[in-house]
Order: C-alpha cells, then sequence, then structure tokens
C-alpha cells in the first residue's frame, strides 16, 4: 500500500515530535521465522497494475480479518485523523492470501469473492478494519482459524506477540512469516498522551514494519484483540485496531460467510464469547434446556421430552455433517435444524480438493508493499520468481 504519514506518531510517555513520520503501513523486526502460526496468511491485493501486500489472520474458514488500507487506497499521503477518508475497497477477486511460511511460486493460493468493510465511517483512524470472504474455505487440514476476542476489551500493559510478514527495520526481506512475543500494549486512547489513536484502536510496542499492516496481536491465549493500522519509522509505535470494538459487525459477517460457505459457524460467533464453557452439553447429547447446550445447538425433541437432545442448526445442508440433512421451518439463527437421514451411509474418504493455482504466463504488472514497486507475473505472482518480488520490495519498502 502507498506509504502513510501521521503526525505526532510517538510512544507512550514520549515527547511529541514536531513534524510527520512516515507511517509504514505495517515485518516483525527483532521476531523469528514462524512456521507454528498457519492461520496468520500474506494476502497480496491488485490495485489497478499494482499489487500491494500486506499480512491477515483466518478467523473462520473462509474469512479473513486484515487491515482497510490492504483493500482500500486512501484520498491523502498524510494521516491527520479525521482528515484521511479511504475510497471504496477493491472486489474480492482482486484478493489472493496464502499461508505458507515462506510463500513461493508453488505455494496454494487462496482467492478473494468479497470484501466487508465497517459501515460506519471511511477515516483511517478508527475505521482501519476489513474482512476478506474467500472463495472457498481453508481446510482444517492447512489452518485451524483464530479466536477474535470479541468480548474482552484490550488491557494498558498486557503482553501480546506480533506476527506478520513484513521487511525488517532496514527495510530489508525476512525470510517469510515472522513472530515476536516480547510485547506489551503501550496505552489506550485515555491513556495516551498525544493524538493520533482513535476510540477504537491502541498504540501497541514496537516492531512492526511495512508489509505487516493487517496482521493480528495475539493474546497470551492465541487471541486476536487488534489488528495492524500504521505505525511510525522505523518499525516503532504500532497503532492496532481493537478487534472488541467491532464484535457486532464481526460476528454479522462470519454468520453470513459460514451459510454462504457452508461449513458450522465458530462457536464464539454463535455465543459472542471467545470462551468456550467446557460445561455445556455438546450436539446430539441429552439435555433438558438450550441454556445447557454448545452454542449453535438447540434443545430439541420431536414428541417425548425425555428424549431431547442438543441439536445443530444450520441454513442449509453442507452445515450438517455426513448422514444428517438441514430441515427448515425452525425459529432459530439459519432456519433450519440438523437430522439424520435414515439410511444414509458416509461417503468415501477422499483426499481435500486444493484451491486453483494462480494462474502463469499473464502480462506482468508492478506489485508494491507500502508503495514500494517489484515485478510479478500475472499480478499473482506466479511463473515469475517469487523471490525477485522479495528482493525489489526490501529495497524500496520505505517509500
Amino acid at each position: 500500500m502507498s506509504a502513510l504519514f501521521v503526525a505526532a506518531t510517538v510512544g507512550c510517555g514520549a515527547a511529541p515530535v514536531s513534524e510527520p513520520l512516515e507511517q509504514a503501513p505495517e515485518t516483525i523486526a527483532g521476531g523469528t521465522l514462524d512456521a507454528d502460526d498457519a492461520a496468520v496468511f500474506q494476502i497480496f491485493t491488485q490495485f489497478g497494475d499494482a499489487v500491494s501486500a500486506c499480512t491477515g489472520s483466518l478467523i473462520a474458514p473462509n474469512v479473513i480479518l486484515t487491515a482497510r488500507h490492504c483493500v482500500s487506497q486512501g484520498k491523502t499521503e498524510n494521516v491527520v485523523c479525521g482528515r484521511a477518508p479511504f475510497s471504496a475497497p477493491v472486489a474480492g477477486s482482486n484478493t489472493v492470501a496464502t499461508n505458507a511460511t515462506q510463500p513461493s511460486n508453488n505455494s496454494t493460493f487462496y482467492h478473494g469473492a468479497d470484501i466487508r468493510v465497517p459501515s460506519d465511517g471511511t477515516d483511517l483512524c478508527g475505521f482501519d478494519l476489513a474482512l476478506i470472504i474467500l472463495q472457498t474455505p481453508v481446510p482444517a487440514s492447512q489452518a485451524t482459524p483464530l479466536v477474535p476476542r470479541i468480548d474482552l476489551p484490550v488491557v494498558s500493559g498486557e503482553s501480546y506477540r506480533a506476527v506478520g510478514y513484513g521487511v525488517d527495520e532496514g527495510g530489508e526481506s525476512n525470510p517469510g512469516r515472522m513472530v515476536r512475543g516480547d510485547l506489551e500494549v503501550a496505552c489506550l486512547p485515555s491513556e495516551c498522551p498525544r493524538i493520533g489513536v482513535a476510540e477504537t484502536e491502541f498504540l501497541g510496542d514496537t516492531g512492526v514494519c511495512s508489509g505487516d499492516s493487517g496482521g493480528p496481536a495475539l493474546d497470551d491465549e492465541g487471541k486476536v484483540i487488534g489488528v495492524v493500522s500504521r505505525g511510525s519509522d522505523p518499525c516503532e509505535t504500532p497503532i492496532y485496531g481493537s478487534v472488541s470494538s467491532w464484535a457486532a459487525w464481526i460476528t454479522s459477517t462470519v454468520l453470513e460467510a459460514a451459510r454462504s460457505g457452508g461449513y458450522r459457524p465458530p462457536f464464539w460467533a454463535y455465543s459472542g464469547s471467545s470462551e468456550l464453557d467446557p460445561t455445556l452439553t455438546q450436539a446430539g447429547e441429552p439435555c433438558a434446556d438450550t441454556s445447557e447446550c454448545t452454542a449453535g445447538t438447540v434443545c430439541y425433541f420431536e414428541s417425548e421430552p425425555s428424549e431431547a437432545v442438543c441439536t445443530p442448526v444450520c441454513a442449509n445442508n453442507r452445515q450438517c455433517k455426513s448422514g444428517q440433512e438441514c430441515r427448515e421451518g425452525f425459529d432459530v439463527e439459519g432456519g433450519g435444524l440438523c437430522f439424520d437421514v435414515p439410511g444414509a451411509m458416509e461417503p468415501p474418504t477422499s483426499s481435500e480438493a486444493q484451491p486453483p493455482k494462480p494462474p502463469a504466463g499473464e502480462d506482468k504488472c508492478s506489485v508494491s508493499p507500502g508503495g514500494a514497486g517489484a515485478t510479478a507475473s500475472a499480478w499473482w505472482l506466479a511463473g515469475f520468481g517469487f523471490a525477485s518480488l522479495l528482493r525489489r520490495r526490501s529495497r524500496r519498502a520505505r517509500g
């Protein structure tokens, strides 16, 4: 994305600066190569003839949480809160994502289908979040979606780790997805002795660079508490969008995406809680009341109350497990319940289909994370040389 600027972007307790600092839409400086966080993806977005590289978090099988500036172009180079509006986001088909630890031409790419952004405002400060809905769900064998901490606000001083695909402090390419875990939340908007942090944001620690934009701040339990928006150069004072501030928007979008994607929505989208209650009754087990059942199920019986079991709700057959069908006409989320089909047989096991590979052999175009120019075949980076993209990006990442 284009280089951004913000006035007086300094850490909590530091003296304010007198001139704007460059905003590197955020790699994780001082971090280590991260092969474990498979739910953190690198995102490529086509803006006309250029392509921007960012980071994002898979929070449902077909939903990636990222920064809005990764999918929408700003209308100004200087970020002054209240005067830095976004344009409309690109089409979902203009995005692809991979969770390869070290992305290459041979990595699996997942194509975008739709993009959702907050409807409350268009300013970069406070509204820098976006959700990319993928064409096909990411197989469970490839990544377990992260849980967004939608119910508990960030606390000043709490520890977190940052994950991203950006560059290092010198603008040089990192080997792939990086993680750094020695970080703490610096301050909340009411505590920050400076301007530039909106009410729906918080100021982080350090180590976030160009290419890390949209990447997560993960709490001690691995839940997403923040989304990288902006920060000062070199790789300092990162400002994060707070996930809990957007709980309703995130939840409603994921429930809708689950219906279209044909999978069971994650428990937090039904319950509104980022904690799975281990005392609740699982689907298929006896119950006396729906309050006893796990999120996404209801206590149901056909004729005998003594035969009631926790029954999954659904919107279509694909949301039910194999051997079940979704019967409509119930006053529940999605409108249906999953029931066993008499005589149904389990289908033979088959390998999971991979999403289509990025096309090769098309015209070249410019690739630009943080406004940097680089070259790739097609715009999906196939057939040209991924290493070439990374080398060009590292030299130009500072804009």
